[in-house]
C-alpha cells in the first residue's frame, strides 16, 4: 500500500529471501486512480548474474534497489525496498509519539518501505508493504476464537499535498466459526477505528470496512491469515486504505496470535 498524487494505492507483493548468496527479490502489482493500468514493479534479483543491488543481512533486514531497464535508467527513475525490523518499527513508533506501539510479534510475517523516484517530485510513490508464508484454506480452523495483536503503518494526509506517516495499534478478534473478526485500529493519525470485518468463504482472505471516530474518516482493509511458527494461521497481515473528508491514506498491518 502506498500513496500516489496523494491517493490511496494497493497490490500484491511476493518477497522472496536467498541467505545463502546474499540476495533479495521483491515483486510488487499496484493499481491506482480511475482508467489506470496495473503497475508491476521489480526489486533486486535472485539471478546471480543479474547487477541489481540488494543485500540480506538476516531474516529481519534486507533492502534491494529497484530493477531498471534501459528506459527507465535514461528517465532517471530510481528505488528501493527495505525491511523494518521489530526494533525499528518500535524507534518509528517512538519518533512519531506512539512509544507504546504494539509491534507484531511475528515469527515470519516481515513487512517495510517501498519508493520508486522520478526526477518530477509529484510523480513519485513512498508506500509500505508486509508479506508473510501464505495460510491454506484448507489450514482455517471451523470453530473455536483467536485474537491478534499488531500495528499498522500507513502514509496518511489531506487530498492537496500534505502526506506523513503514521502508525497504530491493530487488534482482530476473530471467531472462526462465525467467520468474522471484531477488528480494531487505535491511535493511527489521533483517529480509533473499530468494526466488524467478514472471512471470505472457502479462502484464508478478509475484508471489509471500519468505520473511524474522526472527520467522517472510514477505513477499508484487505488481508489474510499467514503461517505463524505454532499454528498454520498464526499470523496475518494486509493492506489498509483510508478516506474521509479531505483526507486519504494508504498503509499496511501485520499480526500475531496474542501470547
Amino acid at each position: 500500500a502506498g500513496q500516489k498524487y496523494n491517493s490511496s494505492i494497493v497490490g500484491g507483493a511476493v518477497v522472496m529471501l536467498d541467505a545463502i548468496a546474499n540476495r533479495i527479490q521483491a515483486n510488487f502489482g499496484a493499481s491506482y486512480g480511475t482508467g489506470n493500468t496495473d503497475q508491476t514493479v521489480q526489486y533486486g534479483s535472485l539471478d546471480p548474474s543479474d547487477p541489481t543491488p540488494s543485500t540480506y543481512t538476516n531474516y529481519s533486514t534486507f533492502s534491494a534497489q529497484l530493477k531498471k531497464d534501459a528506459s527507465l535508467t535514461a528517465s532517471g527513475v530510481s528505488g528501493e525496498i527495505t525491511s523494518l525490523s521489530q526494533a525499528s518499527t518500535r524507534q518509528l513508533g517512538a519518533s512519531l509519539g506512539q512509544p507504546n506501539l504494539t509491534v507484531c510479534q511475528c515469527e515470519y510475517t516481515r513487512w517495510g518501505f517501498w519508493s520508486v523516484k522520478t526526477p518530477d517530485p509529484n510523480l513519485g510513490v513512498f508506500g509500505t508493504w508486509v508479506a508473510g508464508q501464505p495460510a491454506l484454506a484448507s489450514d482455517m480452523p471451523t470453530t473455536g476464537t483467536a485474537s491478534y495483536v499488531g500495528h499498522v503503518i500507513a502514509n496518511v494526509g489531506n487530498t492537496t499535498g500534505d502526506v506523513r506517516q503514521a502508525v497504530g495499534n491493530f487488534s482482530n478478534t476473530v471467531d472462526f466459526g462465525a467467520r468474522t473478526g471484531n477488528v480494531a485500529v487505535t491511535g493511527l493519525d489521533n483517529t480509533n477505528y473499530r468494526g466488524n470485518v467478514p472471512l471470505v468463504p472457502g479462502s484464508v482472505a478478509f475484508g471489509g470496512n471500519i468505520a473511524g471516530d474522526v472527520g467522517n474518516r472510514n477505513m477499508t482493509l484487505v488481508g489474510g491469515f499467514v503461517r505463524g511458527a505454532t499454528s498454520p494461521v498464526g499470523e496475518m497481515g494486509g493492506t489498509v486504505a483510508i478516506t474521509g473528508t479531505n483526507y486519504v491514506g494508504g498503509g499496511s498491518f501485520a499480526a500475531a496470535i496474542k501470547r
